[in-house]
Order: C-alpha cells, then sequence, then structure tokens
C-alpha cells in the first residue's frame, strides 16, 4: 500500500492573529479533501492566545499592550499560552481518517506520539501525565503549562509544552507549543494569576544542549512522516489561500469581540 501523501507547510513566521486564521483555514480546507497537513510556524510579535473558552480577564492587558505582546483567541480550547521563543505546529486530520475516529483521548495520543519521539530522539525521556501518575488538575489553570491533563507530556516530571484540537465537521485540527525557552518573570507580567514555574520546563532547559528551530522543525518533519506512516510535498501558502486567510483575520479574529467574548462567528 502507497503511504499517505500530506501538506507540509514549512516554518515561517506570522503575527498571531495570522497564525489563527491560517490554521482554522487549513482545518476547513483540508478537512474533507483527504490530505492531511503539517504546519510549523512562530510568532512576531510575541503573542498571548487564549483557548477557545477561556475569559479574557485572566490577563493584564495593559502590560501587554506596553511591551507589544498580541492576544488572540483560538477556536481551540484549553488555557492560555505565550508564544515567543518556542515552535509551534499544526496537524489536521481530513475526515474520515483513522485518527479522526479515535475519542479525544486516544487523538491525542496518536498525534502526540511525533511530538513524543522527537524528544526522544534529543536524548530526552517524555512521558505523557496520566503515566506518571499525575492527576489531571482541578478546574483549568489560566496558564496553560501550570495544569495538568493526562495526554500532556513531562519530561523529568515538569510538563512541557502544551496542545490542543477541534473537531469540525469530522476533521481534526490538532495545534501545539513547544518552548525553547521560558522566562517566569516575564510571563507573571501578563497574567493576574501567580505563576509556578516548578510545574512546567523548557526544550533548552531540559535537553543536554541548546536546540535551535531550524533543527527542531527538521527533527519534527522527519519524525511525523515516520511515524504517522505518511509521505509529504511541500506547499506554501499560496496567493489564492493568503485570500481566504484575509477574510478569516478581517471577520474573526481581528475583531475585539471575539477576543474578548469569542461569540463571532462560530465554527
Amino acid at each position: 500500500m502507497q503511504p499517505l501523501t500530506a501538506r507540509f507547510v514549512p516554518y515561517g513566521i506570522r503575527g498571531g492573529q495570522e497564525n489563527m486564521a491560517i490554521d482554522e483555514y487549513l482545518l476547513l480546507r483540508h478537512g474533507h479533501a483527504g490530505v492531511p497537513v503539517l504546519r510549523l510556524y512562530g510568532w512576531k510579535p510575541p503573542a498571548i492566545s487564549l483557548g477557545r473558552y477561556q475569559g479574557i480577564e485572566c490577563l493584564d492587558r495593559d502590560a501587554c499592550l506596553g511591551d507589544g505582546v498580541t492576544v488572540v483567541r483560538r477556536i481551540t480550547g484549553g488555557g492560555a499560552i505565550f508564544h515567543d521563543h518556542e515552535l509551534t505546529y499544526s496537524v489536521v486530520w481530513p475526515a474520515g481518517s483513522p485518527e479522526t475516529h479515535e475519542s479525544n483521548a486516544g487523538s491525542f495520543m496518536k498525534i502526540n506520539a511525533f511530538i513524543m519521539e522527537t524528544y526522544r530522539s534529543l536524548g530526552m525521556n517524555p512521558v505523557y501525565a496520566k503515566d506518571a501518575g499525575r492527576e489531571s488538575s482541578p478546574g483549568r489553570p489560566n496558564f496553560c503549562f501550570s495544569g495538568n491533563e493526562d495526554y500532556d507530556i513531562l519530561i523529568e516530571g515538569r510538563k512541557i509544552g502544551g496542545n490542543a484540537q477541534r473537531r469540525v465537521r469530522g476533521a481534526l485540527l490538532q495545534h501545539g507549543s513547544i518552548p525553547l525557552t521560558a522566562d517566569t518573570d516575564r510571563l507573571q507580567r501578563y497574567f493576574r494569576d501567580q505563576i509556578d514555574n516548578r510545574n512546567f520546563t523548557s526544550l533548552n532547559e531540559t535537553c543536554s544542549r541548546e536546540v535551535g528551530l531550524e533543527e527542531l522543525a527538521g527533527r519534527l518533519m522527519e519524525v511525523f512522516c515516520d511515524s504517522m506512516g505518511v509521505d509529504f510535498t511541500v506547499q506554501e501558502i499560496d496567493d489564492s489561500e493568503e485570500d481566504g486567510i484575509r477574510s478569516l483575520v478581517q471577520s474573526r479574529y481581528s475583531l475585539e469581540q471575539w477576543t474578548v467574548n469569542g461569540t463571532v462567528n462560530e465554527v
């Protein structure tokens, strides 16, 4: 049997509104096209993404504004993530693929497998929170990395990164953050709750050497193909797609009503 061919959108840096619009656009475009997608990206300027149903009052928006930190809202759930010195990935599995027939827990486990294997390839020993005996956090901390769910990834007992999902008409989007470094003092400027850095870590704090963005992106792409059993074609965002992405930015991600309340143009 020939392996499935996935689309690979290579690493690029965009603003927060565009990044969230691209992920949604790829979900809607490829959700019924039978083509999985892997996209790798970064953020400029730095941004905080809020979970789909999260209250914005957890943030000090004046501090964010003063430091040029954009606040955006995702269509996926979970807590807020600060996006700066990190690599972010998104994966789209089209409707009808085995991953989309799994429960939420099952699909997290399947898709996170390539993240786990990437960490192993760097000499680390990742485990799921549930396998480390870590109980899910009561409630949901406002800062994503402060809490634990069953399929969060831990290294040396501390959470690394975060992952969130959304299903639309049978198709599945999962995107997540892999922090290269973490600055707790800076994080605390933007969050009203006290942030305890004992629960989370970053790649270069845990790895025995410094890992750069280019190396990490290459490993993620290679491991994704091997662990998911797919080939890939490189396909940048083209001009026609840019039109659709701009439309999503204008109709959702640039609107204060969406950022504050998440109530514009439901998907």
